[in-house]
């Protein structure tokens, strides 16, 4: 009969996986992303993505990947999200305009992988979607740059 009401009744409703669209942030400009909470409870995380980059109107695909811990505020399913991660990119647009202009303009060629920490706040709501506000700086081989990201997404 024990095992019947464990079964029956999940000790936690938190759900571990996120799918959601992020503007700026990690991707540099907009990405589609997948989070996966590695505990049963608010905490470690794993995120994964695929986005899109433009310099000078040019396509590009930029992929972030990071890693993240949730810490739980006073407010329900409220959480500081503090995280880190790298992004691969085209350097078109990450340099500096006078980097720009002595390599006489931007090269498309050019692959590089940024350096993303990230600090923010998430909000878990009752019909199970998500968003956030984060503080997310680039850093690579061109330039540290201050950025944001802003996060909206279902939970499941």
């Amino acid at each position: 009969m024990l095992l019947f009401s464990l079964s029956a009744f999940p000790q936690s409703s938190f759900k571990k996986n996120d799918v959601y669209g992020e503007f700026m942030g990690n991707g540099i400009f907009a990405s589609l992303n997948y989070e996966r909470q590695l505990t049963n409870k608010p905490g470690l995380g794993v995120r994964a993505g695929i986005g899109y980059f433009s310099g000078d109107e040019k396509f590009r695909l930029s992929v972030p990947l990071g890693v993240n811990y949730l810490f739980t505020l006073n407010i329900n399913k409220s959480f500081l999200d503090v995280g880190v991660g790298g992004t691969w990119s085209g350097s078109a647009g990450l340099m500096t305009l006078k980097q720009e202009a002595a390599a006489g303009g931007r090269d498309y060629s050019e692959h590089i992988w940024s350096l993303v920490p990230s600090l923010g706040y998430r909000r878990h709501t009752k019909s199970d979607f998500m968003w956030r506000v984060n503080f997310t700086p680039i850093f690579n081989k061109y330039r540290a740059m201050p950025w944001i990201g802003i996060s909206i997404g279902k939970r499941f």
